[in-house]
């Protein structure tokens, strides 16, 4: 039975042994429920047949070891499902993650689905089946029992020998390097970098059907209510909800009695944080026109950006069927409408499904389409459902 180790000597020992195996496979049990930030319990590390480590997350004071794994570019580090380990990594010792190897990303490189979890994936390459008994534990409790040990042992164990596996279909596939190119994202330090708290606002429910005066205040809102969830380390919804964010935008309070109308069940919440609310619509209030928020707006009518956007989406299919790609690897629908719209307004340059593996298999059957949709094209024939394409940009993606 594997034992919590946390020492910076085992540590040390631990990433001495992955260099020596070339290959760790690491995954973290977490508890967030009631916190913005994950709350790392265990971190699991499998390095060969039988040998496996799990590590105290909290008890560890010294995050040297295991910040030069992370980093470690002579070592495969392998996950499953990749960014969210890495996020919780990145940010508990700080480390650049490098030479990743994410197994549900292959997985959409050779020939099956990249949605599959851990346990459908193992049973799928391996035809092991591993019980799933202990899922919702809390993992910073402590001591942990041997059925939790178990648990987290049994998510890392059989790693190594699924990361050989799906080497081998990568290599039949002839899709191992794109795939590769595929994970270098995780060794990018954007991908560890917070968003700005001025733009938490574009993800708060219902914020597109404000108009640019109460967008501005939403973003004024939404931004502190970002700064204030991280400050205490709370969801945002505890702080304040969507639905009440988007309510202060419509109907902006004057004085801290104005918060109590209409509102009562978030009268508690909305009197302790009276004064940032109406902070915010002081600041929004001030803006000049010039800084107001700008409401998201569609280049085209819903209906011809739906057409187009099925047409490419069928043509990614196609293409990314034909090599054994899992078409929502290849292209979601939300990049192709980010892609036709960005050609609507003539700023196609270096887009994601033009560019690097994606452009290998899709841009001889993508720019063709673009083409005939350029609006010199369309100037040479009727407007699409009877609708002029040349739209006040009202009309919001479908």
């Amino acid at each position: 039975m594997s034992t919590l180790v946390s020492s910076p000597a085992a540590l040390a020992a631990i990433t001495a042994r992955a260099r020596q195996c070339g290959i760790a496979a690491i995954d973290t049990e977490f508890v967030w429920t009631r916190t913005f930030y994950p709350g790392l319990g265990i971190i699991q590390i499998a390095l060969a047949e039988g040998e496996a480590y799990l590590v105290d997350a909290p008890a560890v004071e010294d995050k040297t070891a295991l910040a030069e794994l992370l980093s470690a570019p002579d070592v495969v580090k392998i996950l499953h499902d990749a960014s969210s380990d890495l996020t919780i990594l990145n940010r508990f010792c700080g480390a650049l993650p490098c030479n990743i190897f994410d197994l549900r990303l292959a997985a959409g490189f050779c020939g099956l689905t990249a949605t599959l979890s851990l346990g459908r994936l193992l049973q799928a390459l391996l035809g092991i089946e591993l019980a799933k008994t202990e899922s919702l534990t809390d993992w910073l409790a402590r001591p942990l029992s041997a059925a939790q040990i178990e648990y987290a042992v049994d998510d890392v164990r059989h790693m190594p020998e699924m990361y050989r596996c799906l080497l081998a279909r990568l290599c039949e596939h002839g899709t191992q390097e794109w795939a590769r190119e595929e994970m270098r994202v995780y060794e990018s330090p954007a991908a560890y970098v917070s968003e700005p708290p001025e733009k938490a606002y574009r993800n708060v429910k219902g914020m597109g059907r404000l108009g640019a005066e109460q967008l501005t205040l939403l973003r004024e809102l939404a931004a502190w209510r970002e700064r204030e969830a991280r400050t205490v380390d709370r969801p945002r919804g505890r702080i304040l909800q969507d639905e009440v964010l988007i309510d202060l935008a419509l109907h902006p309070p004057a004085v801290a009695d104005d918060l109590r109308l209409g509102r009562r069940r978030h009268v508690r919440e909305l009197q302790r944080y009276d004064a940032c609310i109406l902070a915010c619509v002081e600041a929004a209030r001030r803006l000049p026109r010039e800084q107001w928020a700008k409401p998201q707006k569609c280049h085209l009518p819903a209906a011809v950006l739906k057409e187009r956007s099925d047409a490419v989406l069928a043509l990614v299919r196609a293409c990314a069927e034909t090599r054994g790609i899992d078409p929502t690897v290849a292209g979601s629908r939300k990049r192709i409408n980010s892609l036709i719209l960005s050609s609507a307004r003539g700023s196609l340059d270096a887009h994601p499904l033009l560019s690097g593996w994606r452009g290998e298999l899709l841009r001889a059957g993508i720019e063709p389409l673009l083409a005939a949709w350029s609006p010199a094209a369309t100037l040479q024939q009727p407007s699409l459902f009877g609708l002029d394409t040349e739209d006040d940009g009202s009309a919001e993606p479908g």
